[in-house]
């Protein structure tokens, strides 16, 4: 196996898939949210705490991986917020913006 293979089972999948609608659910909206903001609003709307944090850029990943864009903004002190958007045609996947003032 690579270094980088994937080792998620069937069952890995089905486990994860609710948490990867909600992701989806919360993202959508198109505004900058923090990991934090979106682990919040996904206990808020269905009432369960995601897993840790981490799980959140794999969800992220795979948003990409449906056409998705992910930017992700820089809010200084190693914080950072990231928005949605639906691909379109000749747009980049990963979009990096640093925090203006």
């Amino acid at each position: 196996m690579t270094p980088h293979a994937s080792t998620m089972t069937t069952d890995d999948e089905l486990r994860l898939a609710p948490l990867q609608q909600q992701v989806e659910a919360v993202m959508r909206c198109g505004w900058w949210l923090t990991t934090g903001d979106v682990m919040d609003e996904i206990e808020d709307r269905f009432g369960v705490r995601p897993m840790k944090e981490g799980s959140m850029e794999k969800m992220r990943r795979n948003m990409r991986g449906r056409g998705w864009v992910i930017e992700v903004k820089s809010l200084g002190g190693g914080l950072f917020a990231y928005r949605a958007t639906k691909l379109k045609s000749g747009q980049r996947q990963f979009v990096f913006s640093e925090v203006t003032t």
